[in-house]
């Protein structure tokens, strides 16, 4: 089972994972499926406190916009690496390729 998790996350990395280069600031230098619900993002500057604001993504301030399957859930997770944040979602499914900015 543990196994048919790797797997499948390395799958949805490799369709997610697309790099993308840094021409502005904002932009998404990277995106990883965590697992079926979350999804890692490395952006080329940090987010602002007010992208990050639970207050603001309530008022459908969030930051980033995906396929129309797929929705935020919740506001990014700063994590401990510089520009790197989660992001709860849900309608990820396997073989899909998403887009995201």
């Amino acid at each position: 089972m543990k196994k048919l998790i790797f797997l499948w996350m390395i799958f949805c990395g490799i369709l997610l994972g697309t790099v993308m280069p840094a021409r502005a600031a904002g932009q998404i230098e990277s995106v990883m499926a965590i697992n079926d619900l979350t999804l890692e993002i490395v952006m080329s500057r940090p987010l602002s406190a007010e992208e990050l604001d639970p207050g603001s993504f309530a008022d459908g301030g969030a930051p980033f916009t995906f396929n129309e399957d797929i929705h935020m859930t919740g506001p990014p997770i700063p994590q401990e690496e510089n520009r790197t944040y989660r992001i709860p979602v849900s309608g990820l499914q396997e073989n899909i390729i998403y887009t995201i900015s």
